[in-house]
């Protein structure tokens, strides 16, 4: 079980269905394959990376954007 805490919110907790092992080879390569293509859909969301990591950052006033998969 997953769930992450911001501020005073806490998200759900959700089952992780995949991961590549820490420290694994194919790490690397797998994120910098995966990463590269990310891009933000929405004006004024923001993706940030660095070294293996990914941030995609939605203000307060987009959070509409967030549900327009149907899937909220």
């Amino acid at each position: 079980m997953q769930y992450d805490t911001v501020r005073e919110f806490t998200s759900e907790q959700l089952d992780i269905s995949a991961s590549t092992i820490q420290g694994s080879a194919v790490g690397p390569a797998s994120y910098g394959i995966n990463a590269a293509d990310l891009f933000t859909v929405t004006d004024g969301n923001l993706t940030f990376k660095y070294a293996d990591d990914t941030y995609i950052v939605i203000p307060a006033a987009n959070v509409s954007s967030v549900c327009r998969t149907g899937q909220c």
